[in-house]
């Protein structure tokens, strides 16, 4: 008989339970994964004989079957690695263990059978609560960052380790503990306001945002506690010296969430020439990028001096194209705001902007510009022809900012955009239309 184990699956911002079963079967040698699968499901095969074989185990030779149920979701995630490769030793009489209903195993595993941690585990574990999972088998890179209270968390660094404990008359038991965000939420911010409206926005239409400020003004801290409006969502934070090959690897690991590049002017050439096809081809990726306003960081900063000169002021903004620029939805200005001011910040603001970012990204779809040019009203229709006339405004620009617009409409809970809404829309892109960066007074 199969063996069975629960898992879950990302699809459309939600996490969806599954079942795995797996099979080991009289006739040729094959291992076949069927259930509406992607490559990074169907390439297990390899890392789960190349793991079992280096754990001192016998890799099945018979037909091997992996069923992933209900067929009809489509399913991606490397974390499904532990649940199969658990029950290929199981189905094949190499282990004695009776899968719990009530239990998860997560892990991508490694060809030495080391377990890797797992992109948005709390989205996922939140998703098994909600399922009355109560013990959860998770890589121990993980721990550290798990809030979700109610499920026995047992962490594990290997697949000899995770046998051994399978093993063992009672699992050792981690319980997890109060959640202390990794990050600061928008409440230990002080002041910032607009800008967090703007993050607010980002994250609601999965647009990109730019933040440019001097060191420690706060635009990256800013960055980083954005993630807390979607807190079951993925989140990954790359620095400027991430090579393109990392990139390419780290950036889908966002999908549906957040990825943060701290110090965008950082990135060499390769990488920046790829940030052109992020993006331009990431509609289900929130970006929020930060850079330096020159070299030395101070260039029109209120309170410091700027030394650097005309010349490496302008080789330092060269780095950044205006194709690059012309691909972000927003652009906002962080200065230091000084701490003798009276804190705005309140707990009831940020969860606010929590419920508006959720209802939004579960509402909001961007419209095409021949979508949304028809269905403006005539005050509309005049404001985009004033903005049109006065910046020389391209489509892709235009577009940007009747999407943005119907982002913030949604916000509101407006159905309509307004006059309104696109003036608020310019505001947050006018750096961008004006071509401020390439200015060097």
């Amino acid at each position: 008989m199969a063996v069975k184990f629960l898992n879950f699956v990302n699809d459309q911002n939600e996490y969806w339970p599954i079942t795995i079963e797996i099979e080991v079967l009289r006739g040729m040698p094959e291992f076949k994964v069927i259930g509406l699968s992607d490559r990074s499901i169907r390439e297990v095969h390899e890392r789960a004989r190349a793991a079992i074989k280096n754990n001192g185990y016998k890799f099945p030779i018979h037909r091997k079957i992996i069923n992933l149920s209900p067929a009809h979701i489509p399913k991606q995630g490397t974390h499904l690695d532990l649940s199969i490769i658990l029950g290929l030793l199981i189905r094949s009489g190499q282990i004695i263990y009776s899968p719990n209903p009530n239990a998860i195993f997560l892990g991508e595993v490694t060809l030495n059978g080391e377990i890797k941690s797992v992109p948005n585990i709390n989205g996922i574990l939140e998703a098994a609560k909600n399922k009355n999972v109560k013990q959860a088998f998770i890589p121990k890179a993980n721990l550290k960052e798990t809030y979700i209270e109610g499920i026995d968390l047992i962490p594990v660094e290997n697949l000899k380790e995770l046998i051994n404990t399978l093993h063992s008359p009672a699992p050792a038991k981690q319980k997890t503990k109060t959640f202390e965000p990794v990050f600061p939420t928008f409440d230990d911010i002080i002041n910032q306001n607009e800008a967090k409206k703007a993050l607010a926005i980002a994250l609601a239409g999965n647009h990109k945002a730019l933040l440019i400020g001097s060191p420690g003004c706060g635009k990256s801290v800013l960055a980083q506690s954005a993630q807390n409006l979607i807190l079951n969502r993925p989140f990954i934070s790359v620095n400027g010296d991430i090579t393109l090959t990392d990139l390419k690897t780290k950036y889908p690991q966002s999908k549906h969430g957040l990825i943060v590049f701290n110090e965008l002017n950082e990135l060499n050439r390769k990488s920046l020439d790829h940030m052109k096809v992020i993006l331009e081809s990431s509609p289900d990726h929130t970006i929020i990028a930060t850079v330096n306003p020159c070299k030395c960081g101070y260039h029109q900063d209120p309170y410091k001096v700027c030394y650097c000169t005309p010349y490496n002021l302008k080789l330092f903004k060269q780095k950044l194209s205006a194709t690059l620029l012309d691909r972000f939805d927003i652009a906002i200005i962080i200065i230091a705001e000084p701490l003798v001011d009276k804190p705005t910040h309140e707990l009831e603001e940020t969860k606010r902007h929590i419920n508006l970012v959720k209802k939004a990204r579960r509402t909001n779809r961007h419209k095409s510009l021949k979508q949304l040019l028809p269905a403006l009203d005539s005050k509309s229709k005049n404001l985009i022809s004033v903005i049109e006339k006065k910046y020389s405004i391209s489509n892709r620009r235009l577009e940007k900012l009747l999407q943005l617009a119907q982002t913030i409409s949604t916000i509101n809970n407006k159905p309509n955009l307004t006059e309104e809404h696109i003036a608020e829309s310019f505001n947050l892109q006018k750096f961008l239309i004006t071509h401020e960066w390439t200015k060097n007074n």
